[in-house]
């Protein structure tokens, strides 16, 4: 599972405001903008209270939507969680969730940041992951409680 993004200005796709589109577009305007990197932290936070299954798969997917918004996808649309959870912008404790082989090295890199780890702890992560095929394969956070017991 792979996210995107999209560089653009709103002029690019849209002939209105980012907040008027996530507020009266339709659905594909809404799922389309969804997937734009530049998008203010009010354009997330209109888009995530649409509660529409095509613009919150594009949320899940962009990596640059931020952490809670990423939670808040999981919570109303679970079957979403693949995506979610591997996106690099996730919460730690949301990449957990996810097969290490699914993530791509940013959001292992974004995670092992986000623990604090040990320059020991990236080696002995980093090197499990390469190891493994995707898809599957253990979780994340079961990996990393092998590697960091608490």
């Amino acid at each position: 599972m792979r996210g995107f993004t999209f560089d653009y200005t709103p002029s690019d796709k849209f002939d209105r405001p980012d907040e008027e589109v996530a507020r009266n577009g339709s659905v594909y305007d809404r799922s389309t903008l969804a997937r734009h990197e530049n998008l203010s932290r009010e354009v997330f936070l209109i888009l995530a209270d649409t509660d529409e299954y095509d613009v919150y798969s594009s949320l899940a997917m962009n990596y640059t939507t931020p952490p809670d918004i990423l939670d808040r996808i999981v919570e109303r649309f679970p079957e979403l969680r693949g995506f979610a959870a591997t996106n690099p912008s996730a919460s730690a404790d949301l990449m957990r969730t996810a097969p290490l082989a699914e993530h791509i090295a940013q959001s292992i890199v974004n995670f092992l940041n986000q623990v604090e780890a040990t320059d020991a702890e990236r080696r002995e992560l980093m090197k499990r992951y390469y190891k493994l095929q995707p898809p599957g394969g253990p979780l994340l956070g079961d990996v990393w409680a092998d590697i960091r017991p608490e």
